[in-house]
C-alpha cells in the first residue's frame, strides 16, 4: 500500500502566542487525529511530522517578536519574486541582505 506523510504547519510569525499560532496549534492537533487515524498499528500506512510542534519549542525559548502578518507575508513574497525573477538576484544575496538566514 502506500506509505503518506501529513505535516503540520510551521510557526506563523515571530509571537508564539500569537491568534495565528493559536488557530496553527489547532490545525496541528486535526492533521495529528487525522495521521493517527490512518497509521495502523505502527503508523506504516501514514506518518505525522510535527513540524509545528518542533518549531514551536524552538521559538518558545526565544524573546516573543512580530505576528503573523498575512498582508505583510504576501507583500515579502511578492518583493522576493520580483528581486530573484525580475532584478535576477541570488537568492543568497536576498537573504544576507535582509538577515534572513
Amino acid at each position: 500500500g502506500a506509505q503518506v506523510a501529513l505535516v503540520s504547519p510551521p510557526v506563523l510569525g515571530e509571537d508564539v502566542q500569537s491568534e495565528a499560532n493559536q488557530r496553527a496549534a489547532e490545525f496541528a492537533a486535526v492533521v495529528r487525529k487525522v495521521a493517527e487515524s490512518h497509521g495502523g498499528e505502527h503508523g506504516e500506512q501514514c506518518t505525522y511530522l510535527p513540524l509545528f510542534e518542533h518549531t514551536y519549542s524552538a521559538c518558545e525559548a526565544l524573546p516573543s517578536g512580530r505576528p503573523y502578518s498575512g498582508m505583510n507575508f504576501f507583500a515579502w513574497c511578492c518583493l522576493l519574486c520580483w528581486d530573484m525573477h525580475i532584478l535576477q538576484r541570488d537568492l543568497a544575496d536576498i537573504q544576507k541582505e535582509r538577515n534572513l538566514g
